[in-house]
């Protein structure tokens, strides 16, 4: 039975590449309805795995990841849909004025391979998402200032901490 099917796919294969045809039509997907929360995730993954590359000498893939994460921001989240605690109008422009300022830094501290700058340029990223994120209702999700932990900060929070 399997020497069969093997020669009747054989046989089908030969016989489609012998007859002139037109090209099948690509079907393109109509754009999936994507929200901010799905997009900053991978803000999340990129910044943070930047981060990480930087620490670990791998400057090329943090700029490509800082690169990455400016597409996000200037590709991605102006379609996306905002969260349902605010509108577009009040997250957009803070979104813009990130993707202005802070993947540039970024991007040039890591093409220099100077860490030091990485680092100051990172933390000064990461106050301006922990202010959108206290903006836009969601100041649970904390952005480290340091380059060695998770994004969002996933460390111990006691019960009496509260909310930064």
């Amino acid at each position: 039975m399997r020497v069969t099917t093997i020669l009747a796919s054989g046989l089908l294969l030969a016989i489609g590449g012998c007859y002139d045809r037109e090209p099948i039509a690509t079907v393109v997907a109509p754009e999936a309805h994507v929200d901010f929360g799905t997009v900053m995730a991978q803000v999340a993954r990129r910044f943070e795995r930047a981060g990480r590359a930087m620490t670990a000498q791998r400057y090329d893939l943090a700029a490509y990841d800082i690169e990455e994460l400016n597409e996000l921001f200037t590709d991605d989240l102006p379609h996306a849909e905002p969260p349902k605690e605010n509108s577009a109008a009040l997250l957009l422009p803070i979104a813009a004025a990130f993707a202005q300022t802070h993947p540039g830094r970024l991007k040039a501290a890591a093409k220099a391979h100077d860490l030091a700058a990485y680092r100051d340029a990172f933390k000064e990223a990461s106050a301006a998402c922990n202010a959108c994120h206290l903006a836009s209702g969601h100041p649970f999700i904390q952005v480290p200032s340091t380059l060695e932990k998770p994004v969002p900060n996933l460390d111990f929070l006691p019960p009496d901490a509260g909310t930064p």
